[in-house]
């Protein structure tokens, strides 16, 4: 799944973190995420391959999203 933000408007965002303006014109599409379906044990293997390891694994009750916290492996 892939998520967009349009600015209705034409408008200036300042970053101040970042000491950056962002102009966004009217009706322009801001990309915002991309979401992709994983299984707990490709999570694992992904998280195994990259150094790390699962150390939770929060769901909702049908099991459609996850949060997953992830540390260094041991």
């Amino acid at each position: 799944m892939r998520s967009f933000l349009v600015s209705t408007c034409a408008q200036q965002v300042h970053l101040e973190a970042l000491a950056q303006t962002i102009d966004f014109a009217a009706w322009e599409i801001i990309h915002t995420e991309n979401s992709y379906k994983f299984t707990r044990p490709l999570i694992s293997q992904l998280a195994t391959e990259a150094g790390l390891e699962v150390q939770n694994f929060f769901t909702d009750e049908q099991a459609y999203f996850a949060d997953v916290v992830l540390a260094p492996q041991a």
